[in-house]
């Protein structure tokens, strides 16, 4: 019978400071040893994700770009991609430009931000871990909407950063009412990420799962953002950290303690 876990990485897996804890390895190589196939599941790229993740020798797939992609890294290809079009992602970037904030683009596997919002960056993006991805994956550019079409037919996602989160939470909530033909959600504190109205992390695991031969009861899924939500909604047996937001905690079926208490290991090995 095959099982699998999927995991997300930050605020759930990964402690605030971005590490993988020892006791959270080791219970995922219980979960491995045990039959279960580890998923990563995040709103990351694939090379955003922590080395000592993608190092893990039972880590072959992953969700990334919240459920955008669906990654092999045995065949360095994505198995598959659900993109927003060239064109409608334009048309969504001329709707973030009436906010203050700075925003970026996935498309092809890597990052792209206008060179002034990258210079910014640090001004809006309160995560610092987050700053550093920035700084690694997205290739500053001249105007992002010109350099869209120029250069992709589709993109994997838009993200903005607030550094205002009243703002956040007004954008958030105004955004999901504007643009219904897409995923709107959150990953972390005063940013949004919009991506295809299938690219979310619920459709990825049901792809990959499909992929696998893994039934939904055999899944054990962890979150704590809102676009975790579809993911936790979906899973057989789903589990919200302490320090979820409320919608993944209103997805959640269970729920275990802190990220930087190990949660993922608590629960895994009352589980086992």
């Amino acid at each position: 019978m095959k099982k699998a876990v999927f995991v997300d990485l930050d605020g759930t897996l990964l402690t605030t400071d971005k590490r993988l804890s020892p006791r959270n390895r080791r219970a995922l190589e219980r979960a491995h040893s045990l039959g279960f196939e580890i998923i990563p599941a995040t709103g990351r790229l694939w090379e955003g994700i922590p080395e000592e993740i993608r190092a893990l020798p039972f880590v072959r797939f992953a969700v990334t770009v919240n459920g955008a992609e669906v990654y092999d890294a045995e065949a360095r290809r994505p198995l598959v991609r659900r993109e927003l079009s060239a064109d409608r992602a334009v048309e969504i970037l001329r709707i973030l430009r009436g906010y203050d904030g700075v925003f970026n683009c996935y498309a092809g596997g890597w990052g792209y931000m206008e060179r002034q919002m990258f210079e910014a960056a640090p001004d809006y993006v309160l995560e610092p871990a987050f700053l550093a991805i920035i700084r690694k994956l997205c290739i500053p550019v001249g105007n992002l909407e010109a350099y869209i079409r120029c250069q992709f037919a589709a993109v994997q996602k838009l993200q903005i950063f607030f550094n205002d989160l009243e703002l956040n939470g007004a954008a958030y909530r105004q955004l999901r009412s504007l643009l219904p033909d897409t995923s709107v959600s959150s990953s972390i504190r005063g940013n949004l990420e919009i991506t295809h109205a299938l690219a979310n992390k619920g459709e990825g695991a049901r792809f990959l799962c499909g992929h696998l031969g893994i039934d939904r009861e055999n899944v054990i899924a962890f979150g704590d953002g809102s676009n975790d939500a579809s993911l936790l909604r979906w899973a057989g047996t789903s589990v919200a950290m302490k320090n979820a937001a409320p919608e993944a905690r209103q997805a959640a079926g269970k729920t275990t303690l802190s990220n930087d208490e190990d949660g993922v290991a608590e629960y895994l090995e009352k589980f086992f």
